[in-house]
């Protein structure tokens, strides 16, 4: 995930140095980004409590 939020960043670098959008537009999209990984985070976190739980029972 750290990867794909990496190389998303990059392309936004490259957008902001490349004067197709502003460093507004740069900061925002780089926000939007990060709520999005944290959001597939917290999914992550709550299956691996979920199986973690399942498996403990066992």
């Amino acid at each position: 995930m750290s990867s794909a939020r990496r190389d998303a960043i990059d392309k936004i670098k490259n957008l902001k140095k490349n004067s197709q959008i502003s460093e507004d537009e740069q900061t925002s999209l780089e926000d939007e980004i990060q709520k999005i990984l944290d959001s597939y985070i917290s999914k992550v976190d709550l299956t691996f409590a979920t199986k973690e739980k399942e498996i403990l029972e066992i």
